[in-house]
């Protein structure tokens, strides 16, 4: 009989001590699991650091919450320090914390936009992207502008890098056929060389924001009559095209302007004079008579330039030295244009 009772003890005591076991592993993987309200003894209080809740980021990106503790909850995203990298399509919450106060953000992992791609891009194609796809990727580039931060340099910066780097293909250089503009000088033409709208040109639908054509409308991609060379290439962005598209999609009311009436916008910085290397910002302009791009990384001394000349949209990596042995003279510093850094990186990964 006592050998029963002692039996019996034994079992409840493992039986109990497996249930503790469980109970203990559960909470580990709840607490893992779960986003901390309580750091260092402190209840957190909910702020915004940021305009929005939300961000999609390219699979296989990283992007540094600088000056935060960041705090993940799954293996959508890894951590290292304040950086989180993009391992697989999906969305995930992240938390990011500061001085006891913390923000939510919901992180979409996307494969339809490149991983901050330089370069070795094919040229977009004829009907490449479907309106559902267009109207994603317009999602996308609308939720990264803001996120960066409407009306600020750091938006500016995100549209222009949002087309030169995370679209997956390379838009054409299409010499304008016109702007909108009413003068002696051009036929006032729209979405020929230069779309200045919000968004991409990549359906038959955004016709219907088009004022006025010349050969066309004719989307991104698609083949159409360029009267200045005298050819038929697909439509794309000239060089004024592509930065006044991303002023423009950054909140800024900005006229169609050509390259030298861009230069008016800013203080204009010659490269041989030195105090300018130490005044320049991802965001400002760079340019020589009658071309301008802009300055969208700054990284190891290397200076990235995002253009659309020659033959297509692209990036071009230069030295301090670089630079002031090419063909591009000068800055155009943007701070009274701008106002407002906003949210701004001076690399983009």
């Amino acid at each position: 009989m006592a050998k029963k009772k002692k039996y019996r003890l034994k079992r409840k005591i493992k039986l109990y001590l497996y249930i503790v076991f469980i109970l203990a592993v559960a909470l580990i993987i709840f607490n893992r699991a779960s986003l901390s309200n309580v750091i260092e003894n402190v209840k957190l209080s909910e702020t915004n650091f940021y305009n929005v809740n939300e961000l999609y980021i390219p699979l296989d990106s990283t992007y540094t919450f600088k000056d935060y503790k960041v705090e993940i909850k799954d293996d959508v995203l890894s951590l290292n320090d304040n950086s989180i990298k993009a391992n697989k399509v999906g969305d995930s919450t992240i938390r990011i914390i500061k001085d006891n106060n913390y923000q939510d953000i919901n992180i979409h992992v996307v494969d339809i936009i490149s991983n901050y791609q330089i370069n070795n891009k094919e040229l977009l194609k004829c009907d490449q992207y479907s309106k559902d796809d267009e109207l994603l990727l317009e999602k996308i580039l609308s939720n990264q502008v803001e996120f960066a931060g409407t009306k600020t340099r750091a938006g500016v910066v995100q549209a222009a890098r949002f087309l030169s780097l995370e679209f997956k293909q390379k838009l054409n250089y299409f010499y304008e056929n016109g702007r909108m503009t009413f003068n002696d000088y051009f036929d006032y033409v729209d979405g020929e060389g230069r779309y200045l709208h919000k968004g991409l040109y990549l359906s038959n639908d955004d016709y219907k924001d088009i004022k006025a054509s010349n050969q066309g409308p004719i989307k991104w991609g698609c083949p159409m009559y360029e009267e200045t060379r005298k050819l038929t290439t697909s439509n794309g962005l000239d060089c004024s095209g592509f930065v006044t598209w991303a002023i423009i999609n950054a909140g800024y009311d900005v006229d169609d302007l050509g390259a030298s009436d861009l230069f008016k916008l800013g203080t204009k910085k010659e490269f041989t004079n030195e105090s300018v290397w130490n005044e320049i910002k991802v965001g400002d302009l760079v340019g020589r008579n009658g071309h301008v791009g802009i300055l969208i990384g700054i990284k190891d001394d290397k200076y990235y330039i995002a253009e659309a000349l020659d033959y297509d949209m692209h990036i071009l990596e230069y030295t301090k030295k670089d630079l002031l042995n090419s063909q591009l003279k000068f800055f155009i510093l943007m701070d009274d244009y701008y106002k407002e850094d906003g949210n701004l990186t001076t690399y983009w990964n």
